[in-house]
């Protein structure tokens, strides 16, 4: 009662990506022939080129392409790569937390489940793989999406630090003046 072997990974998204890239390039680089003709007897110290050149960096450069990555042998869009709606960069981080919490239950009770079914009938795991598969990148995208509060948060220690180590630092100069303050008191009273 062996399992069957796994399937194989589609490589054609890997092949299309590959050719679409071959061909951004290909267009890329006949843009900028282009345009680098249209530059010919200009200074290039001037402003006029070096505008002209930023304009051709920023306008020539590709697209992003639909990245791949294998997940359980399933070859999906990367979610690291994910493009995040404007709606889901307002939530809170407590709402993200939540959000990951159930996820991440979720994902316990599919894997619970995909178990049973591997043990019970392989053949019909697929479906619950796939399941799973979806919550992980799931759970990678609410954690995606919490990264920029830890970003804001550990930059907000970072400069509470720095307040709190430049009060001490002024807390010590103000000692050291009034310790200076004093001496010349008593050195002018010596006169």
């Amino acid at each position: 009662n062996a399992l069957p072997p796994p399937p194989p990974i589609p490589t054609s998204k890997l092949e299309a990506t590959a050719t679409k890239v071959a061909e951004i390039t290909a267009a890329v680089q006949k843009i900028r022939d282009e345009q680098q003709d249209t530059l010919v007897g200009v200074d290039p110290n001037s402003a006029v080129a070096a505008a002209a050149h930023a304009a051709i960096a920023e306008a020539s450069a590709p697209p992003d392409l639909e990245e791949v990555v294998s997940i359980f042998g399933e070859v999906v869009e990367d979610p690291l790569l994910r493009k995040v709606n404007e709606k889901e960069t307002c939530d809170s981080p407590k709402d993200i937390a939540q959000e990951m919490k159930k996820v991440n239950q979720d994902i316990m009770t599919s894997f619970v489940t995909l178990t049973q079914v591997l043990l019970q009938e392989p053949e019909a795991a697929r479906d619950e793989l796939v399941k799973v598969s979806k919550l992980l990148i799931r759970l990678l995208e609410e954690s995606n999406r919490y990264r920029e509060h830890q970003a804001r948060e550990n930059l907000i220690a970072v400069l509470e630090e720095k307040v709190e180590a430049k009060r001490k630092a002024l807390a010590e100069v103000e000692r050291g003046l009034e310790a200076t303050q004093e001496a010349l008191q008593e050195v002018a009273k010596m006169r």
